[in-house]
């Protein structure tokens, strides 16, 4: 039962990187990460490109070759810098990377081989974000059959899987859509350490109201995409439950 399986691949390599990612990063400049997460992602040869969409009226002018700033000259919000950003792309792997996290380099030749198989999105277990990890570098991977807490911080797929993102859907539930769009297995990694403060930005008081709106956008947008998966979540909580319960039963 693949609810239960764990995955392992062979990472690909600096001398053999294979495709590379487009990172684009959303950025109201808060968030003290941001400049060493620049650093690591530009020395990192399976990384192509960053597309930084600066949504802070601050200028912003990395030195990093690799780094291309779109000023947008005002907030577009979380969910429609993806779209831009993703728009812009050039290379066939996509990372949608939260300003505020800091996660091992190795990750990304893992998480690139994992794209290789017939997969939806892959991000982060929310394992991932406690200390258990730390001095960890290569992740494994499961099928995750309902989106973890934390997944969008640090989001990875195929350029062509990416589904564009309503425009009302503003900060709120990208990640959901996107989660829910797949028409593969989307798969979780664990087993590496992900540091972040979480909702730098987004936890501000005044983007608070935007929340509700959100979720009607999305409840409004997204109920044919999301209900296969909903019963699909629905189905694997059943069946762990009933495998939990068989188990218990032949202990006793």
């Amino acid at each position: 039962m693949d609810a239960v399986r764990y995955y392992r691949c062979t990472p690909m390599t600096p001398s053999d990187p294979g495709p590379k990612f487009s990172f684009v990063i959303p950025t109201m400049q808060r968030s003290s990460l941001l400049w060493p997460l620049l650093a690591s992602l530009d020395a990192n040869p399976l990384v192509g490109e960053v597309l930084v969409i600066n949504n802070s009226a601050e200028p912003l002018d990395p030195p990093q070759a690799k780094v291309r700033v779109v000023h947008s000259g005002w907030n577009l919000f979380v969910n429609p810098s993806w779209n831009l950003g993703v728009s812009l792309s050039r290379y066939p792997l996509v990372a949608l990377c939260n300003d505020d996290i800091a996660f091992p380099s190795t990750l990304l030749g893992s998480v690139a081989s994992a794209l290789d198989w017939p997969v939806g999105l892959v991000g982060p277990s929310n394992v991932c974000f406690k200390d258990i990890w730390s001095g960890r570098t290569q992740p494994g991977f499961r099928v995750a059959y309902e989106r973890p807490a934390g997944y969008g911080t640090l989001l990875f797929m195929r350029r062509e899987r990416y589904l564009r993102i309503p425009e009302e859907i503003r900060i709120w539930f990208g990640d959901d859509w996107l989660f829910a769009s797949q028409r593969r297995r989307n798969l979780a990694f664990h087993g590496v350490h992900i540091r972040t403060p979480m909702s730098v930005t987004s936890a501000s008081p005044e983007f608070a109201g935007i929340y509700a709106s959100d979720l009607a956008a999305f409840q409004r947008c997204a109920p044919s995409i999301r209900r296969g998966r909903v019963l699909e979540a629905r189905v694997y909580r059943w069946a762990s439950r009933a495998l939990a319960g068989a188990r218990r039963s032949g202990g006793t």
